[in-house]
């Protein structure tokens, strides 16, 4: 766990911030993953190295969860229903059946002109 390693190299240049077991707990926390930072929050470990031990264990939980999603997700592509828009009630077309537009055929019918 790469973040591990950090925190280990770092803490070197603050010994005074991680000068007790519990010290080295909270600073580990503020740092971690929040997905695996709540799973060791139920862990309950009394000890810095159980906290470690517990993180690792959790992160490769974690990776194997998210593998699994991907490959899943890969073979069985999501299934999201298709809608259709609804159509628009108001439409009217532009050009009516003999080519002319609507509005001249709304005038030629109203004036008597009902063949072509």
């Amino acid at each position: 766990m790469k973040y591990v390693r950090d925190f280990n190299s770092l803490s070197r240049y603050a010994p005074e911030e991680v000068n007790s077991d519990e010290k080295r707990k909270k600073k580990f926390m503020k740092g971690i993953n929040p997905y695996i930072k709540m799973q060791l929050r139920l862990a309950q470990t009394a000890e810095f190295q159980e906290l470690i031990d517990a993180a690792i264990t959790f992160e490769d939980d974690y990776r194997q969860v998210q593998e699994e999603r991907r490959k899943r997700d890969r073979i069985e592509p999501r299934q999201y229903p298709i809608t259709k828009p609804t159509p628009d009630r108001s439409f009217k077309p532009r050009f009516g059946p003999t080519g002319l537009p609507s509005s001249k055929l709304d005038y030629r019918y109203y004036l008597g002109f009902h063949g072509t």
